[in-house]
């Protein structure tokens, strides 16, 4: 699971972007975002998990914040991006 907290944006997107290749490169077929902790997060976040989600054969965010939810609707990206209860 990768658990994402705070604000994430340009300023310090390249650093989720490495914890996914991380995951990705140690051999993970899934990612799970726990997103509860996000407080705002742009296109950049959004380009981070979805680079992930290319990768793997699942995804799914669990926990989203109020913020991180109206992103991902925002964007049309719940089929791609499923919540997890």
């Amino acid at each position: 699971m990768i658990r994402v907290v705070g604000d994430v944006d340009v300023s310090n997107s390249e650093r989720l972007h490495e914890v996914v290749a991380q995951a990705i490169h140690h051999g993970s077929s899934s990612l799970v975002f726990d997103l509860a902790g996000v407080e705002f997060m742009d296109s950049s976040a959004i380009a981070a998990l979805l680079t992930g989600a290319a990768q793997v054969e699942r995804t799914v965010v669990r926990n989203p914040s109020v913020a991180a939810r109206r992103v991902i609707e925002a964007t049309g990206l719940t089929s791609v991006l499923p919540e997890e209860p």
